[in-house]
């Protein structure tokens, strides 16, 4: 049980080092970042999106703190879902 525990955990911090340092190679390296699938997600653009939604989360976690009502917080989180994907889609 111990060792199952301390593989998860070990996986995970492994793929956390790996992801920062793909990223920091990826900012560097300017040749690769035009041509990469995933460019627009490290855009300042949708950088500034996703501290939006982040903030519609934020509000929405703090409605339902203030308001404990189930079906209200299911209605809220539902509607919040829809909004961030709404807001972070790019296609025209």
């Amino acid at each position: 049980m111990l060792s199952i525990f301390l593989h998860f955990h070990l996986t995970l911090w492994r793929h956390y080092l790996l992801s920062q340092l793909y990223r920091e190679e990826f900012i560097t390296n300017s040749e690769h970042c035009i041509t990469h699938h995933h460019y627009r997600r490290f855009s300042k653009r949708y950088k500034k999106k996703q501290s939006i939604v982040k903030s519609f989360w934020i509000i929405a976690g703090l409605i339902t703190i203030v308001f404990p009502i189930l079906p209200l917080a299911i209605v809220l989180f539902i509607l919040t879902t829809f909004l961030s994907f709404s807001f972070l889609d790019e296609t025209k």
